[in-house]
């Protein structure tokens, strides 16, 4: 009987031992995901406002969507279009994160945009919230769905 306890305290023991390696693995998991989802949305960013349309299009999911300022845009093609009047711009941004909400193979992003386009001689000031849908496509971020509300208009 002795032995039936000391062996049910050491499967306890070892049980309780994987369960918290386990959670902190998923909790360490969870904050490399949000961080690779950040970083989407930044090198996302980058390219865009570089007019590297091919590398814009390595953060996005085929089945893109976007509902900008109004306009909803059903694919990746009609939502770039309307940069193209902006090429030969330089434009400073900066965003910050409001609030991630992470899954397995799904992030949602919350972001505050304020951006300065110059062309020309010209600014314009360009203040949004935005939010970002992001599926995880082999081991990859990817976005999916964006909508962004200027609030300066």
């Amino acid at each position: 009987m002795k032995n039936s306890i000391i062996y049910f305290v050491v499967l306890l023991l070892l049980f309780t031992n994987c369960t918290t390696t386990d959670k902190e693995a998923e909790t360490t998991d969870k904050e490399a995901d949000k961080a690779e989802a950040i970083a989407a949305i930044h090198d996302y960013y980058k390219a865009g406002t570089s007019f590297d349309y091919e590398a814009v299009k390595t953060y996005c999911s085929d089945d893109f969507s976007a509902i900008e300022n109004g306009t909803i845009y059903d694919n990746l093609a009609a939502y770039l279009e309307p940069a193209k009047a902006y090429e030969g711009a330089t434009i400073e941004y900066d965003i910050t994160i409001q609030k991630t909400v992470l899954d397995v193979k799904s992030a949602i992003l919350i972001i505050k945009l304020n951006a300065v386009a110059t062309i020309n001689d010209e600014q314009q000031v360009i203040e949004a919230i935005e939010s970002y849908s992001l599926v995880k496509e082999n081991g990859k971020w990817l976005i999916r769905f964006i909508h962004s509300t200027y609030l300066n208009n």
